[in-house]
């Protein structure tokens, strides 16, 4: 596979609050790097559908949208650019990109890490509000899902029913509307926007369409132990909702292609986009790393939904609706 990034022209951005009304449909720059330099820029999604542009140069294994390969599963990676304490907004787009994903025949829908709150919401909203879970939100995911016949994994703020303890989770949800329950992030970034939050225990792999998926929740991934012990207990492919700017000596450098290598497990990232006062995302990357190698990368300065098709074992293929 050739590597490859995807971006999105850009529009002008507002401050605050954002508007949620079709936040993933934009116009789409795909740059293909390599041997495919070719830069092809489109005037709506709506070219792709008509089909391939004529300066596109095919990728080994690239289809569009509706032309699923039999037993493969559509993932769709929600790019999203979440605004910090913006709980109703973010829990919008959040719905608005799995709407959008399940148009295009996805099958699993991943947001980033913390989706639901950004990732700097606690110094502007305070943590009291965060409900115990399942909350009313994760309940109504549970229901869109069923509807949807969509497996969800959604970065969202937690509240132990029972100890009161707060945590940076995913909430997994299967196609028919089970809540098979949360991952709570291990590596919690202390002194930090992640302060409030504590560190979850071991957990196992999550039973999700008869597959075993592993979770890491951003730096997560910077300790190998967390990936094989999900690799021990029997994942078949490694999930990491992430907000990860490439930030010099901080950012995730080769940390994914390791993952990958040491465990032989597929990893799919699904990081963020936008800017927070504190902290810019734009340039972050959501990707797909097998056999220590980066097969894809994807980036955005705006909200967008990405798409990978996975055989089940270590082939992907990039969807483009």
């Amino acid at each position: 596979m050739i590597p490859m990034m995807m971006t999105l022209s850009v529009t002008p951005k507002t401050p605050a609050r954002r508007p949620v009304r079709d936040p993933f449909r934009r116009p789409l720059r795909l740059g293909m790097a390599g041997a495919l330099a070719t830069t092809l820029v489109c005037l709506s999604a709506a070219v792709f559908a008509a089909g391939t542009p004529p300066d596109a140069k095919p990728m080994d294994g690239e289809h569009r949208a509706g032309v699923k390969a039999s037993g493969a599963t559509r993932i769709a990676l929600l790019h999203l650019d979440a605004v910090p304490g913006d709980v109703a907004g973010n829990r919008a787009r959040v719905e608005a990109g799995i709407a959008e994903a399940a148009r295009q025949g996805a099958d699993w829908v991943m947001t980033p890490e913390l989706a639901e709150t950004g990732y700097n919401f606690a110094k502007r909203i305070g943590t009291g509000w965060i409900e115990p879970f399942p909350s009313a939100w994760i309940r109504a995911l549970a229901a869109l899902a069923r509807d949807e016949r969509v497996a969800l994994f959604i970065g969202f703020a937690e509240r132990d029913g029972r100890s009161g303890e707060l945590h940076n989770s995913v909430a997994v949800i299967d196609r028919a509307g089970v809540i098979l329950g949360a991952y709570r992030k291990r590596f919690p970034m202390h002194g930090s926007a992640e302060a409030w939050s504590r560190p979850g225990g071991d957990q196992a792999p999550f039973v999700v369409d008869g597959v075993r998926v592993g979770l890491l929740i951003c730096a997560d991934a910077y300790d190998p132990a967390f990936a094989e012990r999900q690799r021990a207990q029997g994942a078949a492919i490694l999930l990491s909702p992430a907000n990860w700017p490439p930030l010099g000596d901080v950012g995730p450098k080769s940390t994914w292609e390791d993952r990958s290598r040491e465990t032989g497990l597929p990893l799919v990232v699904n990081n963020r986009t936008g800017v927070e006062p504190e902290l810019d995302f734009s340039q972050g990357q959501s990707a797909v790393s097998v056999g220590g190698q980066r097969l894809f990368s994807f980036s955005s300065p705006q909200s967008r939904v990405f798409y990978v098709d996975w055989d089940g074992r270590q082939g992907f293929s990039i969807v483009m609706p």
